[in-house]
């Protein structure tokens, strides 16, 4: 298993929000590339965004 990242265009933003987002980063099987789990570094935020 690894760990990575996804930022720079891969930054993911906060609906309706003014926000420079958050890095995406990643758990990966180091021998398959299989994605196992997908996060965001600063989930705060995103906050308010859906209620």
């Amino acid at each position: 298993m690894g760990k990575g990242k996804q930022n720079g265009y891969g930054v993911i933003h906060p609906e309706n929000k003014m926000s420079i987002g958050s890095t995406v980063e990643y758990i990966i099987c180091t021998e398959c590339g299989f994605i196992i789990e997908s996060y965001v570094k600063k989930p705060e935020k995103f906050k308010g965004t859906l209620f």
